[in-house]
């Protein structure tokens, strides 16, 4: 055989049988890789949207990031330092506007504070150069300067250093003296900006005290729903973390599913954390309950979809009744996706390594036959897909038809696989689901060789080649890097 017919036969071979298991290898040692432990053809780059990346399916790992090291979010919330450069007036930039209100120190604040009364003081290179400190100077914005002093004197006793550690030890007088404090500010000032500012602070010094009546009770009197400021989703999540306090898990299960619904990519984990320990970590019993207090059935669908992001259990059903609730739910891909990762696991690496001449490469947990999944529950995946698949009203809906042709190859029907893969080949799609096509066309191409000959290597080179430029393409670990490997 010539050196391109083995580059052919080597791929082919791999990606027919052994190469489609995990490279987890046998024996007592570290945890397996959370990310790579069952055989996967399904690329998550299908789901566009980038804060959905803890929400993908492990049974290894709470969230599928935990082992990212990528957890150092920045402090700084764009959307408030965009309102004080609007606030501060002049040609403010973004960068002196976040440090000015995240990075100051007491010191420096006091320093401007000086500066307003007494002209000739001296500030700090730092002040000088600051265009947002300069504009609060020219503006003689006092009470601007008073908020930020009080803001960065209570933020000791409203911080933990990291999850690990236990929270510093905070003295309830002295909170309930700034409290008193932001109360009087709050009730003199006449500056709606500022306003808003000192709301948002007696409800957080409120919880921190443990003070969670006044906590929820000073959020409603000041945050309505026409107020959309930049500090009303950090109050409202003050407030849902008071209602999980006080017991009300529904209150706050519910409060947490409209903050997740509008919150930034960084924030979205930190938010479903809320809602985890607000629901039992995502007790499908608790479903009815909470969700009766959604108003609609948008929110409810919503909330039930957050049920789905979390466990190892089967949660077709809460596919279903997002669906049925709301069809245009935007977490219904998501909710697909890890569905299908689960027959992966469950499902299909079983069925693989049952085939003559194959061996597990990790020991699995589920090596009783009893608790796999039947076809039965992939025809059902397959039936709410294509159902999905038709309605206008869902978005992605290509991602859908696509599982279909996937969820028939792992059921070995090759020609249903193909009649669906075709469907979903002529609808207009994203180009990460047009990957999925071909690379589920190449799948069905591999398993349906009866022998490999000339003929078979030369119809698959083409496929193979563009995997292979599809794993070298990005540095990064990308799905296709493992797909192809």
């Amino acid at each position: 055989m010539t050196l391109m017919r083995w580059n052919v036969f080597i791929p082919a071979l791999l990606i027919s049988a052994a190469l489609a298991v995990p490279q987890n290898m046998i024996g007592c040692g570290p945890m397996m890789e959370p990310h790579d432990y069952y055989a996967s053809f399904l690329s998550k780059e299908m789901i566009e949207d980038k804060g959905a990346r803890p929400f993908f399916y492990t049974s290894l790992l709470d969230f599928y990031d935990d082992w990212d090291g990528t957890e150092a979010v920045s402090e700084v919330n764009e959307n408030i330092v965009a309102e004080w450069q609007q606030y501060a007036g002049g040609k403010v930039s973004r960068e002196d506007a976040a440090h000015l209100v995240y990075k100051a120190n007491t010191a420096e604040v006091k320093q401007l504070i000086t500066a307003l009364k007494t002209p000739t003081t001296t500030l700090s290179p730092k002040l000088k150069s600051n265009s947002m400190a300069q504009a609060l100077l020219k503006e003689k914005k006092a009470e601007a300067l008073q908020y930020l002093l009080l803001a960065k004197t209570i933020e000791p006793f409203c911080t933990t250093p990291d999850q690990w550690s236990d929270a510093p030890p905070r003295d309830s007088l002295k909170i309930n003296g700034y409290i008193s404090q932001a109360n009087t500010a709050f009730s003199k000032t006449t500056d709606p900006f500022l306003k808003n500012r000192y709301a948002f602070l007696r409800v957080k010094l409120a919880f921190y005290n443990n003070r969670l009546k006044d906590c929820v009770g000073w959020y409603d009197a000041s945050f309505d729903k026409a107020n959309q400021t930049a500090v009303q989703p950090l109050a409202f999540s003050y407030k849902a973390g008071a209602l999980f306090r006080m017991g009300k898990g529904a209150e706050a299960a519910y409060s947490f599913s409209r903050l997740f619904a509008k919150a930034s990519t960084a924030d979205k984990k930190k938010i479903f954390l809320g809602f985890l320990w607000s629901t039992d970590r995502c007790n499908p019993e608790l479903i009815e309950k909470y969700t009766a207090l959604a108003p609609n059935q948008q929110e409810k669908a919503y909330e039930t979809a957050l049920f789905g992001l979390f466990g190892e259990a089967w949660q077709l059903p809460i596919l279903q009744k997002t669906y049925a609730l709301d069809p245009s739910c935007e977490l219904l891909p998501l909710l697909a996706i890890r569905e299908m990762n689960k027959l992966e696991e469950k499902y299909l690496t079983p069925h693989i390594e049952k085939q003559e001449g194959s061996r597990p490469y990790y020991f699995s947990w589920y090596e009783r036959d009893s608790i796999l999944p039947r076809d039965e529950h992939v025809l059902a995946c397959i039936a709410s897909f294509e159902q999905m698949a038709k309605d206008a009203r869902v978005p992605n809906r290509p991602l859908f038809a696509t599982g279909v042709a996937y969820l028939q190859y792992m059921r070995g029907d090759y020609t249903a696989a193909r009649q669906a893969l075709a469907h979903a080949s002529g609808m207009q799609s994203n180009a990460a689901v047009k990957d999925q096509q071909q690379l589920i066309g190449l799948l069905i191409q591999t398993s349906e060789l009866k022998q490999l000959d000339a003929a078979a290597e030369q119809a698959l080179l083409p496929s193979l080649q563009w995997l292979q430029q599809k794993a070298i393409k990005d540095s990064r670990e990308n799905d296709y890097r493992l797909f192809y490997r």
